[in-house]
């Protein structure tokens, strides 16, 4: 039995800090045979830890029931990938959405979530459709159905907790919340979050402030609507701030409610993590804004801290900076209690297409380490360390499959950028 706490900007465990150094490895893309030889890899390479993904478009079945121990498919088997990463000696950072992005249809969420309810895909600016499959987090037909969700996954990692004997040291809530909305320039403005913005408004600016500065009554849900979607000039610059501090706590609230939802499902006892995106085409000089979304979400929350998604492929003199004062942002929006983490760390040699038009020096990838080390990081998850072709997979009333391939066992997924095809 292990106990596992944020302390003091460090990760303790039973009393000692550590320093966790983590590998990504998808056993929904790897055959069962293949296991044990990418987990044997992973500690061969100096790793204490595995990481995955789990993806609740793959686990449910399009009966609606939800399959995590194999009884349909061996990939399907997470209880028994937890266990084998035990056995093997490693400890486990597990990442069970909702959303998982990871170069899958519907970033992880099946299919039948939009067609029960397609009021989830948001309206944005001048009430358009949203042009990704991002949803309305804070909808309650969402978030119902990712509680049914959290009430079978969370369980089976329960159970593999430190802290009844287990692998599973740290979960991961959702992943790269927000980014989807700030890549394509295209907030949700569904019905239901203008009517709680002109909530928030109210009691932030009083009825006539709110009016003042949006352009419209809050208590004419249609005025107030078309107000948010289509701003006037006048009041533009001031709705954009209103609207970004809004979606932070709107953000907040999201994360909480999951993490409600995790504990009431027997997650309890190890820390509770969310990422953070904002890396791109070898830069960080968006990452700040990965940061203003989301850091109402953790700053203050104890045990639960934030880790970095950084994709910089070489370290050279044009980013290095970025990277350090990356860490440096991310650090002064955390506690006294809040470690530094990066939950997705490039690692591997750049080539994506497998065509050597890219190719990353291996001094690159222990160049980064140091340095995120030394400004006081205490995970690190090479991302990608052992990925695969992805089957093709059928969710309820559809045929799913990745977006792309993952590359082969060995290297790192494709990079991220700004923007992405999501």
């Amino acid at each position: 039995m292990s106990t596992v706490l944020l302390e003091d900007r460090r990760i303790v465990i039973d009393g000692r800090p550590q320093l966790l150094l983590c590998g990504e490895v998808h056993y929904f893309r790897l055959t069962r045979a293949d296991w044990a030889d990418r987990l044997d890899r992973l500690r061969e390479c100096g790793g204490d830890t595995v990481a995955t993904y789990v993806p609740w478009l793959w686990h449910e079945l399009p009966d609606g029931s939800i399959d995590l121990t194999g009884r349909t498919h061996e990939q399907r088997d997470l209880a028994g990938f937890l266990d084998l990463a035990h056995q093997r000696g490693l400890r486990a950072v597990v990442r069970p959405g909702p959303f998982i992005m990871a170069e899958v249809k519907n970033e992880g969420i099946p299919y039948r979530v939009y067609e029960q309810h397609p009021h989830l895909l948001p309206t944005t600016w001048d009430g358009a459709p949203i042009s990704t499959r991002t949803v309305d987090y804070l909808a309650p037909e969402f978030l119902a159905a990712a509680d049914a969700w959290y009430a079978q996954v969370m369980p089976v990692i329960a159970d593999r907790l430190a802290g009844r004997g287990g692998p599973v040291v740290a979960v991961q809530l959702d992943n790269e919340i927000g980014m989807l909305s700030w890549v394509t320039n295209s907030p949700d403005l569904t019905d239901g979050l203008c009517a709680d913005l002109a909530r928030w408004a109210v009691d932030r600016y009083g009825k006539d402030g709110a009016t003042q500065r949006v352009g419209a009554d809050p208590t004419d849900p249609r005025a107030w609507a078309t107000a948010l979607r289509t701003p006037a000039e006048q009041q533009s610059l001031a709705l954009h701030d209103d609207l970004g501090r809004y979606m932070r706590d709107r953000y907040r609230r999201y994360v909480a409610a999951l993490r409600d939802s995790a504990e009431r499902h027997g997650v309890r006892g190890v820390p509770m993590l969310v990422n953070v995106h904002g890396t791109g085409g070898g830069r960080g000089r968006t990452f700040p804004v990965g940061i203003s979304q989301l850091f109402e979400s953790y700053r203050g929350q104890p045990q639960l801290t934030s880790g970095s998604d950084y994709y910089l492929g070489d370290l050279t003199v044009t980013n290095v900076a970025d990277l350090y004062v990356s860490n440096a942002f991310l650090a002064a929006t955390h506690g006294p209690d809040q470690p530094l983490t990066c939950l997705e760390f490039e690692a591997g040699n750049g080539d994506y297409g497998e065509d050597l038009t890219v190719l990353y020096p291996p001094e690159a990838t222990e160049l980064k380490t140091r340095l995120c080390v030394a400004q006081g990081n205490r995970l690190l998850n090479l991302y990608l360390f052992a990925g695969a072709t992805t089957r093709r997979w059928r969710s309820r009333s559809a045929t799913a499959t990745t977006g792309s391939p993952s590359p082969a066992s060995g290297t790192a997924s494709p990079p991220r950028s700004i923007p992405r095809d999501a």
